[in-house]
């Protein structure tokens, strides 16, 4: 028997990998930044979705 609906379990493993996603571009784009220009509009690529 499955708990929780579908948006429940997507928030459940999405949101914290979306986090880790997000903490790992802006690091990257943290140390692009120390050379040259940071870049911006990189939170869209920590977007990620769920294949079954």
């Amino acid at each position: 028997m499955r708990s929780g609906s579908s948006a429940e379990e997507n928030n459940a493993i999405l949101g914290p990998l979306e986090d880790k996603r997000a903490s790992t571009i802006d690091r990257i784009a943290i140390a692009i930044g120390r050379t040259s220009a940071k870049p911006t509009g990189l939170g869209s690529l920590a977007a990620c979705t769920l294949a079954r």
